[in-house]
């Protein structure tokens, strides 16, 4: 499930404005205010429903403000496309006289197409039983990160969780990266590793997702080594040239690569329970302003090392770098927003 295209209609200053998606990895670029983070925000609201729908959660809603100034009603729409070539719209408005319209009939029929896809659900044997069956089908992802994603926030303490498929949806429209489950996911699975490689009698043992998953946070450092959990500090810890250091030892930029790549890598490892590489799954990723905190030369491969990560993943990014843009070529779409005068 990729986005085909979105339509913006009076939000936040952009009036009846259409961009063509085209499924690509889409990178959006012009000077400041011209409403780069602004698509992504509509299609953040878009999500926002679609996952509220799917995990039984709270949705986020318009704010009146999101109205371009001197119209009454702003309007998000969007057309989606699956692997079997069917394709859905849905659509939001808000309205400053009548509030929200949330069409609640296309969002049915989406996350309906979505949950046949994607989900494997328990049923009932007749008898009133509820039957669990093992949901092992691979669902696309969705991610906004926005400028102000990098909080390596840490738990204090850091319980044994059950986590599950849906989770790699959790605070997926936050635009943060959400370090704290990073770091619980990733201390879960090297428990797993752990027990099975005394119960195996084999310490050669790798867990398929957690190694996939380190592959993918050290994919842009050069020098760097190894990650793990240190139990006794409770922290996540890097070997850079063969010294340890903690997490937030490090650079913003390595940091905020780390954690960048990281979380990612970890929802797509619980969205894709039947693939041997995980990385390989599908969705749509937003990420504002790429280059933060990059030196020039990360800034030039960043969106290269993504794509070769995450090959199937549709990133819709917004950048000023020269650097970035750069390096694009037709595998691209590249969107040039420039201020109305």
């Amino acid at each position: 499930m990729k986005l085909k295209s979105i339509t913006l209609n009076n939000f936040k200053g952009m009036d009846n404005i259409e961009f063509s998606l085209d499924q690509k990895t889409t990178v959006i670029f012009g000077i400041n205010g011209v409403g780069k983070s602004t698509i992504l925000k509509a299609i953040d609201l878009l999500y926002a429903n679609i996952i509220a729908k799917l995990t039984k959660k709270k949705t986020t809603e318009f704010d009146k403000d999101d109205i371009s100034y001197g119209k009454s009603k702003a309007t998000i729409e969007a057309k989606f496309v699956f692997e079997d070539g069917e394709e859905k719209e849905y659509s939001r408005s808000f309205d400053r006289a009548n509030g929200r319209n949330n069409n609640p009939n296309q969002l049915k029929e989406l996350v309906e197409k979505i949950e046949n896809n994607y989900i494997v659900k328990g049923y009932d044997d007749g008898e009133g039983n509820w039957i669990e069956e093992t949901d092992d089908k691979n669902m696309p992802i969705f991610a906004n990160y926005g400028v102000n994603r990098i909080v390596l926030d840490v738990p204090v303490r850091a319980p044994k969780e059950q986590f599950e498929k849906l989770d790699a949806f959790d605070k997926a429209i936050k635009s943060t990266i959400d370090f704290r489950n990073l770091f619980k996911w990733f201390r879960n699975q090297e428990d797993i590793e752990n027990q099975a490689k005394v119960r195996n009698n084999n310490m050669g043992y790798e867990d398929r997702s957690l190694k996939v998953v380190k592959k993918a946070m050290l994919a842009m450092l050069d020098g760097f080594e190894d990650i793990h959990i240190e139990r006794k500090s409770l922290s996540m810890k890097v070997t850079k040239n063969g010294r340890n250091f903690k997490i937030n030892q490090l650079s913003d930029g390595e940091k905020c690569t780390i954690s960048l790549f990281g979380d990612l890598a970890r929802r797509m490892a619980l969205a894709n329970p039947g693939r041997e590489n995980p990385l390989e799954g599908t969705g749509v990723v937003l990420i504002d302003e790429l280059e933060l905190h990059m030196h020039t030369s990360w800034q030039r491969k960043v969106l290269g090392v993504l794509k070769e990560t995450f090959p199937n993943i549709q990133f819709i990014i917004t950048t000023h770098s020269p650097q970035i843009l750069g390096e694009l070529d037709d595998k691209y779409n590249l969107v040039y927003l420039k201020k109305e005068i």
